[in-house]
């Protein structure tokens, strides 16, 4: 369900965050409950009561939106809610060379909010502030039960449509010009790393904690031959430790992006080889087996995404 009040990313002294005069937020999003119960903010960066920038939903309907440093208030918002029990990618950009708040559906449909060239109170506030994901509307409530997040995304250059279509599929190096932070969910261990700063040495620093957060995640470590089956986690994290001699048998119910043959493996020993049986299963659910051969130590983990 994650912390009631959102995550705090956090950020350092050096980097620059207090001026962001252009920017993009982005992220996958994914929903199985009521559109009516899916109310709150993705990505959002604050400085004091001000809002630098905001991506959100209200009943599932999509908004962008942000406030000047005198309060003004501007947004561009869908009309009707995303569908439901599907992955979809929303994306905001702000330009201040063409004057325009755009929100970005799927990497292609966009609604527009343009000012005008007489426009004054126009620019979105900069300045130090605090950066978050994953806050519902009503902290009191939190989120509903079956909404999903993955592939967060922080840019503080102002993204085409046609680069955020083109990419929002795709892994981003490492270096990138202008990403500032990039939490995919996918790197191992219980805190999330920011990939857009990865490696051990910043992880203090980039890195979100396990501790700020309340998100179960699940381990186990098997001898020999066995099987290990998880389902209905909230952060799937596969895990497998130990000296085997023969095979291990692991399956489990992808609830992330990625399609079947796309589970991401480290194996720690190439002694190791790997089979994908992909099985469907009850109500469209497809688990998937994977079948390891080989002797020695086996170090295996599988990660997916992170559920709000």
């Amino acid at each position: 369900k994650g912390k009631q009040n959102g995550l705090n990313i956090p950020i350092t002294e050096d980097e620059g965050l207090e001026d962001i005069t252009a920017w993009t937020i982005e992220t996958w999003f994914r929903y199985e409950c009521a559109a009516a119960d899916v109310n709150g903010v993705l990505i959002r960066r604050k400085i004091g009561s001000q809002i630098g920038f905001e991506l959100g939903l209200t009943e599932g309907k999509p908004y962008a939106k942000y406030t000047t440093d005198r309060g003004s208030a501007f947004e561009a918002a869908y009309t009707a809610a995303i569908p439901a029990n599907t992955w979809t990618h929303l994306a905001a950009t702000w330009n201040p060379e063409t004057r325009k708040l755009m929100l970005i559906v799927d990497g292609s449909s966009a609604v527009t909010y343009e000012h005008s060239q007489s426009s004054v109170d126009y620019l979105p506030v900069n300045g130090v502030g605090s950066f978050s994901i994953a806050a519902p509307a009503d902290a009191t409530k939190g989120w509903a039960s079956g909404i999903y997040m993955d592939e967060v995304r922080i840019w503080n250059v102002a993204r085409t449509v046609r680069q955020i279509g083109e990419q929002m599929d795709e892994l981003i190096q490492t270096g990138t010009a202008g990403l500032v932070r990039y939490f995919r969910f996918d790197d191992g261990g219980k805190s999330i790393e920011d990939f857009a700063h990865p490696g051990w040495k910043n992880a203090t620093t980039y890195t979100i904690s396990a501790s700020r957060y309340n998100v179960a995640v699940t381990n186990g470590t098997v001898l020999g031959f066995d099987k290990f089956v998880y389902e209905n986690v909230s952060m799937i994290l596969l895990e497998i430790r130990g000296e085997f001699d023969g095979s291990v048998r692991v399956s489990h119910t992808p609830r992330g992006r990625r399609a079947a043959g796309e589970a991401i493996f480290q194996l720690r020993k190439d002694s190791w080889t790997c089979e994908l049986i992909p099985v469907e299963g009850m109500s469209g659910v497809r688990p998937l087996y994977f079948i390891f051969s080989g002797t020695g130590h086996l170090d295996l983990k599988q990660f997916g995404f992170i559920r709000v």
